[in-house]
């Protein structure tokens, strides 16, 4: 990415970018297992997490989806690149607080800061 951006990742999964002149962390994500491969190709970093206990202590053989996805590792693409985060999303979802055409349709607001007057 540049020559500033550092990333850690860890073995509960946390997978961290960081500042290295502000000392401070600009973006976290986590996964279920530990972060095994971090490598970056230009603008776009690609993560592997894969599990410690590799096999399933339940049979094999047996139809449990759900048991057999929490032993799975995970491979994930993320790209950095420019304009690449609202790329695809309707605009009611990506309306800012300065935009009031995203909350006319009487969704109940949650927080405080979120009350607007026409």
């Amino acid at each position: 990415m540049d020559d500033w951006k550092v990333v850690s990742g860890a073995d509960d999964g946390t997978l961290v970018v960081w500042d290295q002149r502000m000392t401070s962390s600009l973006w976290m994500t986590h996964a279920r297992h530990p972060v095994r491969l971090c490598k970056f190709e230009g603008s776009r970093m690609i993560t592997a997490n894969i599990p410690v206990d590799k096999t399933p202590r339940e049979n094999l053989w047996s139809d449990d989806l759900i048991l057999h996805r929490r032993h799975r590792g995970v491979i994930r693409l993320f790209d950095f690149s420019a304009n690449n985060a609202t790329e695809g999303i309707p605009d009611i979802c990506s309306s800012n607080y300065d935009d009031t055409s995203g909350y006319n349709y009487n969704i109940k607001l949650s927080v405080p800061y979120d009350s607007i007057e026409i």
